[in-house]
């Protein structure tokens, strides 16, 4: 998604990968390792759910990656040596 220029978009799913798991710990297992399992099963779903379909919205829009961007996207967070 970085390197289609949606930050926005991944942005959106982080959030919506904090609130799925806000909203799994509260509502699921009482529990305590339960309901963290659950919070964590939730987010990470919902986020990949929502990555998902933001990379279909952008493919379907003629997002197509160049050079400069897919450089930006690998290089946003160097490896360390």
């Amino acid at each position: 998604m970085i390197a289609l220029r949606g930050h926005a978009l991944v942005a959106l799913g982080w959030f919506v990968g904090v609130v799925a798991f806000l909203l799994g710990t509260w509502l699921s297992s009482d529990d305590l390792f339960r309901r963290v399992e659950f919070g964590l099963l939730f987010s990470s779903a919902s986020a990949m759910v929502t990555f998902g379909l933001a990379l279909r919205h952008k493919l379907r829009q003629g997002a197509v990656p160049d050079r400069d961007s897919v450089f930006e996207a690998i290089t946003d967070m160097p490896f360390e040596t």
